[in-house]
């Protein structure tokens, strides 16, 4: 007793704590890829980097109304070019000699005349000058235009999103679809090998005919070649689904445990879409950013008021700093048209243009949305009867070829029918295969065109 109780306590210490987790989720699986692909997708990495541009040009935007400083400094000097004379001794000298002799003195000494230049000489700038927009609609309209525009790439970011789930969907289903018929070639190559060892039995007792040999090795060499063609789908359709989700073409792809009657449940219980598709609100942003730029056109007539600040250090004849280099300027400026030839007024009218193309485009769409929205709904129901009548001729393919095989091996049946209930019964699993994965793809396309799977 005591040997069969440490046998059992090392038996219980050699197995896991807990069992091991599948590579994914069975039932999570798809839902798993589809994370995996909305968070490296490339595509959707490009789309989230032009929403991020979209959210840089927007604080640009804001920071526009904010005032701006730039430090700048300069040296100048010249000689010779235009100039002015100045006649200060002819004007002064009079004054200075009849002070002179008043005074009986020498103290106002004649000068000379002067010819100053223009150009300036061993001249020494350096200021900071901040400046402002004080008035000015086009830094409003741009901010607003900016926000608009964010919100438009957000909505294209998700319309992304939905596309690849769709996509990714399909070709999961796809995957599957190759792999059960892979998989119902694999049972029909099993049953054409034994039909053919059957056959040259027969033929050997004296039961049947040579010929019945040749058909059937025939029919086993086109069974290979059925094979072969569902494996290379099976590898393509592979390799279509690693490249959506981002990864090596040649990385495994974990489809263990999915059912695809708990998929169509799962489909069958969405209730219709009631939020607006994104496609439409992108439209309606698109809208309202050329509806912005009608106003902003519309306000070329405003006036443009700034203001500026200059602290700066000038000096000539070297760099100094003193009382009197040190100095301050400010100012205003503003700006108002007057006369343009009217070209304001067209661009007016090309953004008005602009718009109204705008809300016919989002009529059109939203138009087309509801026609392929009610196409995939009728496209559901068309796969649901084609399911149903699938089901039904797989069975009555599966009791015709268990009757017919018993039969042949017994010899009551002749080849042709044994060949015939085997080829309808290979036939109906693919065509029931088909019709499965046809209806999860159908309620894929269901499921964006009426925006039903939610996003995160």
């Amino acid at each position: 007793m005591k040997r069969l109780l440490l046998l059992l306590a090392l038996f219980g210490f050699c197995l896991p704590a807990h069992p091991q987790e599948p590579q994914a989720a069975a039932s999570g699986s798809l839902e798993s890829y589809l994370e995996k692909a909305l968070s490296s997708n490339l595509v959707l990495q490009q789309r989230n980097l032009e929403l991020s541009k979209a959210i840089n040009s927007l604080e640009e935007a804001r920071r526009l109304f904010l005032p701006t400083a730039a430090a700048s400094a300069g040296f100048l000097s010249g000689v010779g070019g235009r100039y002015i004379d100045l006649p200060l001794g002819t004007l002064l000298n009079p004054a200075y000699g009849t002070l002179n002799q008043l005074t009986n003195s020498q103290s106002f000494p004649e000068i000379g005349n002067v010819a100053a230049y223009f150009l300036p000489k061993d001249q020494w700038d350096a200021k900071v000058r901040t400046s402002m927009a004080l008035v000015n609609p086009d830094l409003y309209y741009n901010r607003a235009i900016q926000k608009e525009n964010v919100r438009l790439k957000d909505y294209e970011v998700a319309i992304y999103k939905r596309e690849l789930v769709k996509n990714i969907k399909t070709a999961y289903y796809n995957l599957l679809l190759a792999d059960a018929n892979t998989a119902v070639q694999t049972n029909a190559r099993t049953l054409v090998q034994k039909q053919l060892y059957n056959v040259r039995k027969q033929v050997a007792a004296g039961s049947a005919l040579p010929a019945q040999v040749h058909r059937a090795d025939a029919e086993a060499q086109a069974v290979e070649s059925q094979l072969a063609a569902a494996t290379n789908t099976g590898a393509n359709a592979r390799n279509y689904f690693n490249f959506l989700v981002n990864q090596d073409l040649a990385s495994p792809i974990n489809t263990a445990g999915f059912e695809p009657d708990a998929a169509l449940i799962a489909y069958s219980s969405q209730e219709a879409a009631t939020a607006q598709r994104e496609e439409l609100n992108a439209l309606g942003q698109a809208v309202s950013i050329y509806e912005l730029q009608t106003k902003m056109r519309q306000a070329f007539w405003m006036p443009r008021l700034n203001t500026f600040l200059d602290l700066g250090n000038q000096s000539t004849g070297g760099l100094k700093y003193n009382n009197r280099s040190r100095y301050y300027l400010y100012g205003f400026s503003l700006d108002a048209p007057l006369f343009a030839w009217g070209t304001n007024k067209l661009k007016t009218q090309r953004a008005t243009y602009d718009a109204r193309m705008a809300q016919l485009d989002k009529q059109n769409t939203q138009q087309a949305l509801t026609l392929s929205a009610t196409n995939a709904r009728n496209d559901v129901q068309t796969a649901k009867a084609q399911l149903a009548s699938a089901k039904s001729q797989n069975a009555a393919a599966n009791s015709y070829f268990t009757l017919t095989e018993k039969a042949f091996a017994s010899g009551a049946a002749p080849f042709i029918d044994y060949l015939d209930a085997r080829t309808q019964l290979t036939n109906s699993e693919i065509g029931l295969n088909a019709a499965k994965y046809r209806l999860l793809a159908a309620h894929a396309t269901q499921e964006r065109e009426t925006a039903t799977y939610a996003l995160k």
